[in-house]
């Protein structure tokens, strides 16, 4: 009668190789995730500019003043006139990071990347 060897986990070889595999994925996912931080900061950028774009687009149409009507949106952490704002500041519209140039429409949004 035979008897079986039992299994007693994984060999040197397998145990290299899936070491290799996690070391692989973390060096393709790290420079991705360096990414993700900054990109966060422009879209919050873009998502507070939205009501400036529909202000801009609804005065051309009437042929008034670009920033004619449009209430600037408040200062954020990321989307500020100023680099370190202060909760403040923050409170208030006063360092916002989003202008419209009242002459030729064009939207301005100042973002902290870094």
């Amino acid at each position: 009668m035979k008897t079986t060897k039992l299994q007693q986990g994984l060999s040197w070889l397998s145990l290299l190789v899936v070491v290799l595999i996690v070391g692989f994925l973390a060096f393709i996912a790290i420079p991705n995730y360096c990414d993700y931080l900054p990109r966060s900061r422009v879209i919050e950028g873009l998502a507070l500019a939205a009501s400036a774009k529909t202000a801009v687009a609804q005065n051309a149409a009437n042929g008034a003043p670009f920033n004619q009507g449009w209430i600037t949106p408040n200062a954020t952490i990321n989307v500020s006139s100023k680099a370190v704002p202060t909760d403040a500041d923050r409170n208030t519209n006063a360092y916002s990071g989003i202008a419209i140039n009242p002459t030729n429409g064009i939207i301005i949004i100042g973002v902290r990347v870094k």
